[in-house]
């Protein structure tokens, strides 16, 4: 039968068994404590216990009632000497009331009565576990000046382990340390050097030129005794010196610790335009370098239609192509050469003087335009040679076209 009764009881046939109810157990403890003076003036306080117990499972009315009446436990007497009470003005402190809450979240005041400590908690608390402090940025420890803290557990293999990842920590921390002030010392070395008064500037020097025209690059450029080498600007003092007319090139370099050296390279005339009273040098470019007196040994002269400013570029092709003409001849013939004059647009002429036994022989030469100067200077060497050479006196070679030269006696 007892093997029947689940199924029966999954058929709804029978009922399940009551659980057997189990004895009251007590709820809570109520404290009652009054105080009592003594004839000869001593307080003591009167503490009454009182068990409630709570009624389990479901019984009747009187059962119910029998269990919530209180129950006497424990009375004890607790005799404190009289202490006077303070004289001084000061205020009294109010004691605060517990106040606590009930399931409605009301807040409800406590039913302790006066006088009466406060009710102690029956329940034990959880025990909290300990939280690891956190952590945080130490610059001292970053920088190896002091050691960071750390908890290490007493297991033999954990310890070894948490001791070697300290021990590779600091390494590193240390490393980091040593690179950072190698490169702050660099720092601040570099800057107290670059900043020092031995790097100021003493002297400028001028290379290239000769003594009298340094003064004048001196002039232009930027570059004062006493400032600092490093600032010095170095393409702007290159740009200044160059607007002068007669520099073609100018390199500025810095020789430490005190000396700004600036090289110039001076453009170098091949022909004296004349015009007037005044000689204009001119250079391979058709640029003006400057005005002069009379025309430097060794430069060929050619009579201008009109005074070129200093500094610009010639524009009458003839002079442009006498300038690149004279650029290009080889040497040997500045001794025959006296000067040049204008034959075309861009065509051009040279008077020579050759110097003979009897006196010197002057001819023309119709150079032409300035292509294959070296040949057209190689035929008239040879037709002076064939012609002057022999005792002839020709008026003019044209060699316009080297291959086909032409004597005009």
């Amino acid at each position: 039968m007892s093997a029947l009764r689940p199924a029966l009881r999954y058929l709804g046939l029978a009922s399940a068994p009551r659980p057997a109810r189990r004895p009251a157990a007590p709820s809570h403890v109520r404290v009652r404590a009054a105080a009592q003076v003594a004839p000869d003036g001593s307080r003591r306080a009167v503490v009454d216990a009182e068990l409630l117990l709570s009624a389990v499972g479901r019984g009747d009315a009187q059962r119910n009632a029998a269990a919530t009446d209180p129950v006497p436990v424990r009375q004890s007497t607790v005799t404190r000497p009289s202490v006077p009470r303070s004289t001084s003005s000061a205020p009294r402190r109010r004691r605060s009331r517990s106040r606590s809450r009930d399931r409605d979240g009301a807040q409800k005041r406590s039913r302790q009565p006066a006088g009466s400590r406060p009710r102690a908690r029956t329940g034990a608390r959880r025990p909290q576990e300990p939280r690891h402090p956190r952590r945080r940025f130490q610059p001292l420890v970053v920088l190896g000046l002091a050691e960071r803290p750390i908890h290490v557990t007493g297991h033999p293999r954990m310890r070894e382990r948490i001791l070697e990842g300290l021990q590779r920590r600091r390494r590193r921390e240390r490393v980091v340390t040593a690179s950072l002030l190698a490169l702050l010392a660099t720092v601040l070395l570099g800057w107290g050097t670059l900043r020092s008064p031995l790097l100021a500037v003493e002297d400028v020097r001028v290379v290239g030129v000769p003594g009298e025209v340094s003064a004048e690059v001196l002039g232009v450029a930027s570059v004062r005794v006493g400032q600092n080498v490093l600032d010095v600007d170095l393409q702007a003092v290159e740009a200044q010196v160059t607007e002068l007319s007669w520099v073609e090139r100018a390199t500025v370099r810095r020789r430490l610790p005190s000396t700004v050296e600036i090289r110039v390279s001076a453009r170098t005339p091949v022909l004296a335009g004349t015009f007037g009273e005044n000689t204009y040098l001119v250079d391979a470019e058709g640029l003006v370098i400057e005005v002069v007196d009379e025309a430097p040994e060794g430069v060929t002269t050619m009579a201008l239609t009109a005074a070129p400013p200093v500094g610009a570029v010639v524009t009458a092709p003839s002079v442009l192509a006498a300038a690149e003409i004279a650029a290009r001849m080889p040497p040997g013939m500045e001794r025959w050469l006296v000067s040049y004059s204008t034959a075309g647009d861009d065509e051009v002429d040279a008077l020579l003087r050759v110097p003979t036994e009897s006196g010197p022989v002057e001819l023309v030469a119709h150079l032409g335009r300035p292509v294959e100067v070296d040949v057209k200077a190689a035929t008239i060497a040879s037709l002076v040679e064939e012609t002057v050479g022999n005792g002839m006196t020709p008026r003019a070679l044209d060699v316009r076209i080297p291959d086909r030269p032409i004597v005009l006696a």
